[in-house]
């Protein structure tokens, strides 16, 4: 039985990790397609496997929940995307779902971001 990675992880370390890859922020809102947080999802699910004997969790319907739960976050759907307000702090993000995280496993995200 492998350990599961919640779809609340999958989403949060999503965020953080295009956000990082987002330059020049402005007051503008951060679009990003949903159908990259599937293939985020798909890339982090087998890197898990790989290396950590551990998958995701994750559905797109969660978004729903995940909205509903971290509403401090300002983060919503639109027309096929999910929209950040740019004044979400990474740090903020970093503390709900990196904290805990072991190194490995966020070896296998940041490695998971960059081939999305």
């Amino acid at each position: 039985m492998c350990k599961k990675m919640k779809s609340d992880i999958v989403i949060g370390n999503f965020l953080i990790e295009e956000i990082c890859k987002t330059e020049n922020v402005t007051n503008d809102f951060i679009k990003l397609p949903l159908k990259k947080l599937t293939i985020f999802d798909k890339n982090l699910n087998n890197k898990l496997k790989e290396k950590e004997n551990a998958c995701t969790s994750f559905s797109i319907s969660q978004i729903v929940d995940f909205e509903n739960t971290y509403k401090s976050l300002d983060i919503h759907r639109e027309n096929g995307n999910i929209i950040i307000n740019p004044n979400v702090s990474l740090d903020c993000l970093h503390q709900y779902f990196r904290i805990g995280l072991s190194t490995n496993a966020i070896d296998c995200i940041k490695s998971a971001a960059l081939i999305s």
